[in-house]
């Protein structure tokens, strides 16, 4: 009888330590797939590493915050009013016009030696960036273009001011270019001066001071 307890002790030993090996070998693998998931989404938490001291992407957003934060709520916000207000009169930019313009720059560029991707890495801007900041500008066209008049009284003045023509440059093409020019900065001032009036009636809250 002493022989049969010894063994059946011995069986629930033998079970313990399974489930304790069982308990460990999960516990192992769970650590395992976290370290592989945080390895995998590092660069979601972690910027980089000096000497092994970490930099975190939080640091760095809570720095970018401090240096810019007012500066980019600002633009985000002017991007939400341009699109509000064109919705509300109708105004919408085709993604093919948005390309059209694109392709329009790009040709320009090559025109003068230069590349449009180069050009963009060199300002800090994305592709993207780019069909983005162009939508605005196609919006905001839609809204105010009607406001804006170039008259040919100004266009030769702009083409006396500036009288030094590139070569081959014809004096149609060079008229053509001074009006796209005037008529732009005429509707960069009613930009100015409309977004002042749609920021004052907009409800506006800041959650955040920076």
């Amino acid at each position: 009888m002493l022989y049969s307890f010894d063994m059946e002790e011995s069986k629930t030993e033998i079970k313990a330590k399974k489930r304790n090996i069982s308990g460990l070998l999960g516990k192992l693998f769970i650590l395992l797939v976290i370290g592989v998931v945080l390895y995998f989404l590092k660069n979601l938490f972690l910027v980089g590493l000096v000497n092994n001291q970490p930099i975190w992407r939080l640091s760095v957003v809570r720095e970018l915050e401090k240096q810019h934060g007012q500066e980019v709520t600002e633009s985000i916000m002017t991007e939400i009013l341009i699109a509000q207000e064109a919705r509300k009169m109708g105004v919408s930019v085709l993604p093919k016009d948005v390309e059209d313009e694109i392709s329009k720059l790009d040709a320009e560029l090559k025109t003068q030696g230069q590349d449009l991707e180069t050009v963009l890495a060199y300002q800090g801007m994305t592709r993207e960036d780019l069909v983005k900041r162009m939508t605005m500008q196609k919006l905001i066209e839609g809204m105010l273009i009607d406001k804006v008049q170039v008259s040919d009284e100004e266009v030769a003045q702009y083409l006396k001011d500036n009288s030094n023509l590139p070569e081959g440059v014809s004096q149609e093409e060079a008229s053509m270019k001074a009006r796209e020019a005037l008529t732009q900065q005429k509707l960069q001032e009613q930009f100015f001066t409309w977004l002042t009036e749609v920021k004052k009636t907009a409800n506006v809250r800041y959650f955040v001071n920076y």
